[in-house]
């Protein structure tokens, strides 16, 4: 009964074939915004500061390769991705980007330098799954048990309902999606420059402090992978169809990877480390 709800998902053929034949230009767009701000200021005959702070954000949507649709009601977007796993991943998407940068440079004497150097920079991507049907227990309302658990919204929407050979259009919301990745970038640098005549002496270190955090997994929503092995005669292996094991409820795979949340927002941290450095120089002007 779940199948012959979900084979109405698939639009009618615009041309012949048993595979690629639809064709849908879907709504794609994207957005871009960028800003840059600088500040130099002289403090002093000695002092003198720059300070700058750069943002890029993108948006936009990729687009599914048949349109949405309703079925008993509830608005779904068929997505009718083909490539399998391979292939592209539509949905809504938004990426940004902050940076920071900071320098202090005083002049002490003549024969003496100091420097003190800041940065942070703040990448953030996010893709989703198409969101025509925004609530969470999509797949129980179409008669799927145990894929959508409130408590968890990136099993939120419908299974990845494969079909092999992958050329056939799969339904469902995408594999590897929603997906997240977070990462902050500290680092403070000092050093200090002595003239000595022909010689010159520098000395100083830093530290570089990186947070990284990425939340994706391969199938949060399980993955059903139909093929005509099931429904063959038996005879070499020959006969049976697809979609006749769909329309059977007979998957010859079924599976479900979710790997654990990482996010700065939930605490855990998938690669935190810190870089600490330290350096000195010598060098002599030639005669």
């Amino acid at each position: 009964p779940i199948a012959a709800k979900l084979i109405n998902a698939y639009p009618d053929p615009t041309r012949a074939g048993l595979a690629g034949n639809y064709s849908y230009n879907g709504p794609e767009w994207q957005h871009n915004q960028t800003t840059d701000f600088r500040v130099d200021h002289r403090l002093s005959n000695s002092d003198t500061i720059f300070a700058r702070y750069s943002y890029n954000l993108t948006n936009g949507r990729t687009p599914s390769q048949c349109p949405a649709t309703t079925i008993d009601g509830l608005a779904i977007d068929p997505t009718c991705n083909t490539e399998g796993t391979g292939g592209i991943y539509s949905g809504p998407y938004n990426s940004y980007a902050h940076n920071v940068g900071a320098n202090w440079q005083r002049v002490a004497s003549s024969t003496l330098i100091t420097e003190l150097k800041f940065g942070f920079n703040l990448p953030y991507t996010a893709a989703s799954r198409p969101n025509e049907d925004s609530s969470c227990d999509l797949a129980l309302k179409l008669g799927f048990r145990n894929v959508n658990y409130a408590s968890d919204p990136i099993t939120c929407g419908i299974p990845w309902l494969q079909m092999s050979p992958t050329s056939y259009a799969a339904i469902g919301d995408p594999t590897f999606i929603p997906m997240v990745t977070e990462d902050h970038n500290w680092q403070v640098a000092g050093s200090v420059t002595k003239m000595m005549g022909a010689h010159s002496i520098k000395m100083g270190g830093g530290a570089v402090l990186r947070m990284f955090a990425v939340q994706q997994s391969q199938s949060p929503r399980s993955l059903w992978d139909f093929n005509a092995s099931v429904t063959n005669s038996g005879a070499g292996g020959a006969g049976g169809n697809t979609f006749a094991s769909f329309l059977l409820g007979l998957p010859d795979l079924t599976i479900r990877v979710k790997s654990w949340r990482f996010g700065m927002h939930t605490g855990h941290c998938l690669g935190c480390n810190s870089i600490p450095r330290v350096f000195s120089r010598s060098m002599a002007m030639p005669c």
